[in-house]
């Protein structure tokens, strides 16, 4: 039950990860541009799926962003043990909140 569980709240962080970072990305202004060249190359995934962790790892809040970082590698150490074909991995971006201006860095990053 809790196995399930685990691998239940991984697919949805998963989809909310892939409905947040689409094949087109919208400027300041609020325009939309279509979709990158490397969008629109056919899609293949390998073996190794890569997860973005965007936390406060340094800067005022780094007491709860590195928490948050070493539970999705831990959660993701789990699954890669029990799942030999497919696995995951984990890339940090550090928001350094409440520099928020970092943050949209960060964000950004995993748009392009």
């Amino acid at each position: 039950m809790k196995k399930g569980f685990l691998v239940a709240a991984l697919v949805a962080a998963l989809a909310a990860t892939a409905a947040a970072f689409g094949g087109t990305s919208t400027d300041r202004q609020g325009t939309t541009a279509g979709p990158t060249g490397a969008s629109q190359a056919l899609l293949r995934c390998g073996k190794t799926r890569t997860i973005g962790v965007a936390a406060p790892i340094t800067g005022a809040a780094a007491s709860l962003g590195t928490q948050q970082l070493k539970w999705a590698k831990f959660y993701v150490s789990r699954y890669n043990r029990s799942h030999r074909a497919k696995k995951f991995r984990i890339v940090a971006g550090d928001t350094q909140l409440p520099d928020t201006a970092q943050a949209i860095q960060v964000a950004e990053l995993g748009v392009e």
